[in-house]
């Protein structure tokens, strides 16, 4: 009534296994197969691009793509490349996420009500107050929860801690972005380029 783990050897001295085989032919003979078939799946260039988009590296830096381009927003109010280059990078960044199963609907949706929140604070109320903030609540809630596996704000199979590393990574970045957008604004916006 309970489990335990054996090794190699202590599988085949219980009689649990019937022996070792070093590839798929010789496991199936030693299971007394003669009859069977090998397919062998190729890699689609689609899990390639997923896995390249997944790494940790460039989702952090997609992440920061995407503060940057809603920053550059906030500072020249207009419908312009910085807004829309962070909305094609939320698409790379939710994409292989939404594909993976971890960004469910929901979470995409309340990213979309960030933006649109952040969209109405920038160009129909003037200021910042709580439409701009509930915006970024949204976005970072969004973008947090899109990291982790759960079910509508049940981390049981994640857990609590996974939960709370995701919004570390997700702030951290957030503010390192910031922090350089804001010193490399000021020194983009005089230059004669601008």
């Amino acid at each position: 009534g309970s489990t335990i783990a054996l090794t190699i050897d202590e599988a085949i001295r219980y009689d649990v296994g019937d022996g070792v085989a070093k590839d798929s032919g010789e496991g199936v003979s030693l299971a007394g197969s003669t009859n069977y078939s090998v397919t062998v799946h190729e890699r689609r260039t689609l899990y390639a691009l997923m896995d390249f988009l997944l790494n940790p590296i460039v989702n952090g830096i997609l992440l920061m793509l995407i503060v940057a381009g809603i920053y550059f927003e906030f500072q020249q109010p207009r419908f312009g490349v910085p807004l829309f280059a962070g909305i094609a990078t939320a698409i790379l960044y939710f994409a292989p996420l939404y594909m993976d199963g971890l960004a469910a609907n929901w979470e995409i949706l309340v990213f979309v009500i960030g933006i649109v929140l952040l969209i109405a604070e920038i160009f129909f109320i003037p200021g910042f107050g709580v439409t701009g903030a509930l915006g970024i609540i949204f976005i970072v809630t969004s973008l947090t929860l899109s990291l982790v596996a759960n079910d509508f704000f049940d981390f049981t199979f994640s857990g609590t801690h996974n939960l709370l590393y995701a919004l570390l990574r997700i702030t951290s970045i957030m503010i390192i972005t910031i922090v350089v957008s804001v010193y490399l604004g000021k020194r983009f916006f005089k230059s004669k380029m601008s």
